[in-house]
């Protein structure tokens, strides 16, 4: 237990702070996440391209941001429950 926790602090960590922070939605307001990686791709012919591929979520109303959304779909991959590849859309 941490130093502030065993304080009856509500918030242990500067991480636990920024996320309950976060976590102040109204009722009908949901979080909205946009990335934008760029890729560097150096093609077999020696072709130097970058790529750019950008992704948009939305929090479901009312239940899980987009980030728990993103991060439940990150687990699921890595434990092998989601075996897809490529692109998909819904």
């Amino acid at each position: 237990m941490s130093v502030r926790a065993a304080a009856g602090v509500a918030h242990p960590t500067l991480l636990d702070t920024l996320c309950a922070r976060l976590r102040l939605y109204e009722a009908e307001e949901c979080d909205l996440s946009t990335l934008q990686p760029k890729f560097v791709v150096e093609w077999p012919d020696k072709l130097i391209q970058m790529l750019i591929s950008t992704s948009e979520a939305c929090g479901a109303l009312p239940g899980l941001s987009c980030l728990a959304i993103a991060l439940i779909a990150t687990q699921m991959i890595l434990n092998g429950v989601l075996e897809l590849k490529g692109v998909h859309v819904p």
